[in-house]
C-alpha cells in the first residue's frame, strides 16, 4: 500500500557513503514508490547548523506546498530537531522518526575530539563531532517537538557480525553509556513513541556493509515505518 504523502530521507554523518538513493538508505525503493522519497543532500561532516539550512532550503525547492513524512539516521535527526525549530515549513512535517539518533549526545564524540585537536586538517569532523558531544548536545535537542514523534533503536546483542572497527567504541559506551550499537546508546536514542528495537551495530540499521542480514534489518525497519506513516495517514 502506498503512502499519500511523500517521505524525506536525512542521512547521519557516521558512514562515508554518497547521499542519493540507494547511497546511504540501502534499497529504498524496495519499500517506497521511487516517487515519493526524497533523500537531502546533508553534508557528511557538516555542522548541526549548516546542514539544518540545507534542509529548510531543500524543502524549499522541493516540497515547500506539500505535507511529508521526515525519517533520519544518527546525527540527521540531530539535524532535523534543530531544523524544526526555526523552519517555515513546521506545518507540513506530518511525522518523525528517528533512527538512533543521539538526542542525548554520545561519549565516543568527546572520546574522538580529544585527539583530533591535534590535526587541524579535520576541522569539518571536529565541528560536526563537537554537536553531538556531551557537553553540546543539548543546544540542538531540547526545543519543541516535531508531529508524531517516534523512535527506532538499534543495539548490539553480540560481537559475531558486527562491523569490526565498532568493536573497541562498543566496549567503550558500554562502559560509561550502557548498552549502544557501537556509536549511539539505546538511552540516548530515545524520543518520542517507541517503534521498534533491532539486534545490529550502528550500520546495520540501514544496511550497510554489504550483508544480506543487515539489508534485511533495514527493510524490516522501514516497513515499520511504513506502517507507523500509514497509521497517521488514517487518522
Amino acid at each position: 500500500m502506498s503512502l499519500k504523502n511523500p517521505v524525506v530521507f536525512i542521512s547521519g554523518a557516521i558512514l562515508p557513503f554518497n547521499f542519493k538513493k540507494g547511497g546511504y538508505f540501502k534499497n529504498l525503493n524496495s519499500i517506497y514508490d521511487d516517487k515519493s522519497t526524497y533523500v537531502v543532500p546533508v553534508k557528511h561532516w557538516a555542522s548541526v547548523e549548516e546542514n539544518a539550512m540545507i534542509i529548510e532550503q531543500y524543502i524549499k525547492q522541493h516540497l515547500s506546498e506539500r505535507s511529508f513524512h521526515i525519517v533520519a539516521h544518527s546525527k540527521g535527526g540531530v539535524d532535523t530537531f534543530f531544523w524544526f525549530q526555526s523552519s517555515q515549513f513546521k506545518s507540513n512535517v506530518l511525522s518523525f522518526v528517528a533512527m538512533a539518533s543521539p538526542f542525548k549526545g554520545t561519549k565516543l564524540a568527546n572520546f574522538l575530539l580529544a585527539p583530533l585537536r591535534f590535526f587541524p586538517g579535520v576541522s569539518s569532523v571536529k565541528k560536526s563531532l563537537n554537536c553531538l558531544s556531551l557537553h553540546q548536545i543539548e543546544k540542538y535537542t531540547i526545543g519543541e517537538e516535531l508531529p508524531q514523534s517516534a523512535c527506532i533503536i538499534s543495539r548490539i546483542k553480540s560481537l559475531k557480525g558486527i562491523y569490526p572497527l565498532l568493536y573497541i567504541s562498543y566496549l567503550f559506551l558500554k562502559i560509561f553509556e550502557g548498552d549502544n550499537d557501537g556509536v549511539v546508546s539505546v538511552n540516548s536514542s530515545k524520543k518520542g513513541k517507541f517503534l521498534g528495537e533491532f539486534y545490529c551495530d550502528h550500520p546495520g540499521l540501514i544496511g550497510h556493509f554489504n550483508s544480506e542480514k543487515r539489508e534485511t534489518i533495514f527493510k524490516s525497519c522501514a516497513e515499520k515505518i511504513k506502517q507507523y506513516q500509514q497509521e497517521i495517514e488514517k487518522c
